[in-house]
């Protein structure tokens, strides 16, 4: 349906104002027409001119679902110029048809001189009807241009508004009260047993801390910082699980200088202690591995768990989460794959690299 249809006060303004452009027309061509010595009435004018020039308006109108299958910045301007050529011709053609029709009829019913006013005028008639079907080819892609404009915008804002609910939740799942209870626990034993390791698992306590609330608002970091940050995290939690925890790090492969989002690392690190250390009675592995290739990098982190073993309880939203948050950012271009094997989990992620003039903003 055409936009001036959806609305009953939209189409009345533009009938009332397309029906004095008729009378208006209708007078200059009862003008033209006279000016040959022939003596119309303006009631003759009146009757052909004005229904048939209102009839202009729903021919012109039409050319709006052609401009939309053609849009200016998806077609090719020969294209442009021949599609509408045609639908001009056309459009323009087949109202002249029923003017003549029209005029037949008028001039059987009695009404005198009416082909006064249409052969001699078809000139006029062909030229103002080329040029209100251009008319409302402007103003259809004027309209067509602005509505693309707001839904862009739309979506531009909503897109926002999903990457700030999502980087919400990220910010809010980066430290979980069970964390802080078990570090706390672990301190406290120490200071019991082994009091001098206190001071360093207090200060990595403190950059974990500090990473996950003030990095995790920077929209820029390097992949050195995420890893500083799964190192502290690790190192909090070995102290815990003692020889139960094996970390093995691969990072030679990569630039740790390169930009990327922050908190990346850090929900898969913690699910495969959650999910997988925890599980197990006689402790077990992760393996974090980064690569990078021409145009992308990938994460990798696997964990051994046992299909037996104690299961964590958890909201389960964490990869979820983040796989959510990584889309919103990258679009299609992101992989998020896992796999599940007899005693293994892993996580891999390959991100398109970030521009390379993102590098000193990270850094900052």
């Amino acid at each position: 349906m055409h936009p001036l249809f959806i609305s009953n006060r939209s189409f009345f303004s533009l009938s009332i104002l397309w029906a004095l452009l008729c009378v208006v027309l209708a007078f200059i061509l009862l003008q033209l027409a006279q000016a040959g010595g022939e003596l119309i009435h303006w009631f003759t004018a009146s009757v052909q001119l004005l229904p048939w020039y209102y009839l202009l308006l729903f021919f012109s109108i039409s050319n709006l679902y052609l401009c939309r299958r053609l849009s200016l910045d998806q077609t090719d301007i020969l294209v442009l110029i021949v599609a509408h050529g045609l639908a001009a011709l056309t459009t323009v053609g087949l109202w002249l048809l029923s003017g003549w029709g029209w005029t037949i009829l008028l001039d059987i019913i009695g009404l005198q001189n009416v082909h006064l006013l249409y052969s001699p005028l078809l000139l006029y008639h062909t030229l103002i009807g080329v040029l209100v079907y251009g008319v409302w080819l402007m103003v259809h892609y004027s309209f067509l241009t602005a509505a693309g404009d707001k839904v862009q915008n739309a979506k531009v804002l909503e897109q926002q508004l999903l990457i700030s609910s999502i980087e919400l939740q990220a910010l809010r799942a980066t430290v979980h009260p069970h964390f802080m209870y078990n570090s706390l626990n672990m301190l406290a034993n120490l200071s019991l047993s082994e009091p001098e390791k206190i001071h360093g698992i207090c200060v990595k306590m403190s950059d974990f801390l500090r990473y996950s609330v003030s990095y995790g608002k920077k929209p820029i970091v390097t992949l050195g910082d995420e890893i500083g940050h799964i190192k502290n995290y690790l190192a909090i939690e070995q102290e815990r699980f003692g020889d139960k925890l094996r970390v093995n790090y691969q990072t030679d492969a990569i630039d740790l200088e390169i930009p990327t989002l922050p908190l990346v690392l850090f929900p898969l690190v913690e699910n495969a202690i959650k999910h997988g250390i925890q599980s197990q009675l006689d402790g077990g592995y992760i393996d974090i591995a980064l690569t990078e290739g021409r145009d992308s990098i990938r994460l990798e982190v696997i964990n051994s768990f046992d299909p037996l073993g104690i299961k964590s309880q958890g909201t389960g939203h964490g990869l979820s989460t983040l796989r959510k948050r990584l889309t919103a950012n990258y679009g299609v271009a992101v992989l998020f794959t896992t796999n599940k094997a007899d005693t293994t989990f892993s996580v891999t992620i390959q991100l398109p690299k970030l521009p390379p003039a993102l590098r000193l903003e990270a850094m900052q």
